[in-house]
């Protein structure tokens, strides 16, 4: 079938809401939330501001939609421009016909040619987007904790709640945290007002000096349908630049008990369990022999290069732990055929630079979806091999092909789109 992508037009979002209504059943799209939806998108647009709407169209027919939104990421402490595809969604009666799979494709080469290295989606179906050469992000860990459980200083004389006037301060904050955690996007305002703007929720920032330097954001929901006085409080976002900061706002936590059955937290810290004094979760399940439930995990986030040699021209500045070594980096992608070659790369004292030497001293071959993985830092390259999604032409290179890749914190996403 011969389609049409470009970007939705103004007159066909009626048929855009219908199939995100069809697509996303939760979301719960109104009446009344639908007209703001299109009153707003009609008033951005006539301002010229670009929506990142994109439709794919058969005889002026929408079948299917999708959003294409520019990010900035800390990308290896290195800020760059990358994607995010979000939004994707096919008319009912058009399913199976490889739609958002057409979709998909265009959004990769829309972000490559605006010369961003990633592109970022959370997957309605993981293996789907594998196929295509999206590689798997760091897991999601939620614990459910008892509030008494967390740390407690007995201080919370730097916390307050915020208002609109502190918008620019948590902003600062956060983007600050962001400049010094891998994965994270900057946040502008557009993007705070998403995060923060959730119904009902609350933030507590802790401030000294004049300065915000940490911040939590609380939403309150019923513990139990038929008890009132069953609550539990779920922790939207939580950041801090210091262990004073971090005390404080635990602190806060600490002392909901009263009213509070369960404290919940996303987070991508593997080792969050540390700071609890009963890891133990609520659902009282036991690993043999004697392994306690401490928390859910979830995968989200996957990470999709889209120009092999673009990664490297953006993280020249990068060091690659020191390390020297000319190797050949084999790339296998069906999906996007520019990718698949060998690209030849000298690390001189954990500087890299792409060259044309054909010289080398390994070879590595893999994937490009375990490539996303290996250079975002969600996985090493020496569990590729062992798990033979990665082949190496010597493995008396494993140890120094293993150490340019290592990492030393896997990518992080607190930014929903």
């Amino acid at each position: 079938m011969s389609y049409d992508i470009q970007k939705l037009k103004i007159e066909n979002f009626d048929d855009y809401i219908k199939i995100q209504s069809n697509a996303y059943t939760t979301l719960e799209i109104t009446k009344e939330k639908a007209e703001l939806i299109k009153t707003q998108a009609a008033e951005l647009d006539r301002l010229g501001i670009d929506l990142g709407y994109y439709g794919i169209y058969k005889n002026s027919e929408l079948y299917g939609v999708g959003r294409f939104y520019d990010f900035t990421m800390n990308f290896l402490s290195v800020l760059v421009p990358v994607g995010g595809l979000g939004s994707l969604a096919v008319d009912l009666l058009h399913k199976k016909e490889k739609i958002c799979r057409d979709v998909t494709l265009f959004g990769l080469n829309h972000f490559k040619n605006k010369g961003c290295p990633l592109v970022i989606i959370y997957p309605f179906h993981p293996n789907f987007y594998k196929k295509m050469g999206f590689g798997f992000g760091a897991k999601m860990s939620q614990y459910k904790i008892k509030p008494h459980d967390l740390p407690s200083n007995h201080c919370k004389d730097h916390l307050f709640f915020v208002t609109d006037k502190d918008k620019k301060d948590l902003i600062d904050c956060y983007n600050r945290y962001a400049s010094k955690t891998n994965g994270l996007f900057q946040h502008n305002e557009d993007l705070f007002d998403r995060s923060f703007k959730a119904r009902g929720a609350r933030t507590i920032a802790y401030k000294k000096d004049g300065q915000i330097q940490g911040y939590v954001t609380i939403t309150f929901k019923k513990g139990n349908e038929d008890n009132f006085l069953i609550n539990n409080l779920h922790v939207n976002q939580l950041i801090y630049e210091n262990r004073e900061a971090m005390l404080e706002l635990f602190t806060f936590l600490n002392s909901q008990s009263d009213q509070i059955s369960r404290i919940i937290i996303d987070t991508h810290d593997e080792n969050f369990h540390f700071l609890l004094n009963d890891v133990r979760d609520d659902s009282n399940i036991l690993i043999p022999h004697v392994f306690h439930g401490s928390n859910h995990q979830g995968v989200g986030t996957m990470y999709r290069v889209v120009d092999v040699e673009k990664v490297f021209e953006v993280l020249s500045s990068h060091n690659f732990n020191n390390a020297s070594c000319k190797l050949c980096l084999d790339i296998k992608d069906s999906f996007m055929p520019h990718n698949n070659k060998k690209y030849y790369i000298e690390f001189n004292n954990g500087l890299a630079t792409i060259n044309n030497n054909t010289n080398y001293d390994v070879r590595i071959s893999m994937d490009i979806a375990e490539f996303a993985s290996l250079i975002t830092g969600t996985i090493n390259f020496e569990t590729l091999y062992h798990y033979n999604l990665a082949d190496i032409s010597d493995t008396s290179y494993l140890d120094v092909v293993d150490n340019i890749f290592r990492v030393k914190h896997k990518p992080a996403c607190l930014t929903a789109f």
